[in-house]
């Protein structure tokens, strides 16, 4: 078995409350985070739907056609951002709970990676 490598772009399934699996994008390579353990870190940003008449975060917009999962109007949730452990994520991914999906393409990487390209100080 090929053991899973992260990568900027790429994605992933993980329960995320009642309604079950939400899409999370890997905004950046993986990398060492003071106060959060010997091991690398991921940042994972979940997609979610536009349902009207609810506020969303406008700061990044995805159109049905951005990826293949994302089938109606939907935006990135940057609020409910998560740093996780590379290991952690991928014995996740070896027991079954975490699925990975097929990558970002390179334009919507772009689009939805912060402009200064950084995340940890």
């Amino acid at each position: 078995m090929v053991e899973w490598m992260p990568i900027a772009g790429g994605t992933l399934f993980i329960a995320s409350g009642p309604t079950g699996d939400h899409l999370f994008v890997i905004l950046f390579e993986p990398r060492k985070i003071p106060g959060y353990g010997s091991g690398e870190q991921i940042l994972l940003v979940p997609f979610c739907s536009i349902q009207p008449g609810d506020r969303h975060d406008a700061a990044c917009i995805v159109q049905m056609g951005d990826h293949d999962f994302i089938t109606h109007e939907s935006y990135l949730d940057y609020r409910n951002s998560r740093i996780e452990s590379v290991s952690h994520i991928r014995s996740r991914i070896a027991e079954g709970v975490i699925r990975e999906h097929k990558p970002v393409m390179a334009y919507l990487l772009c689009k939805i990676q912060p402009r200064n390209g950084s995340w940890t100080s």
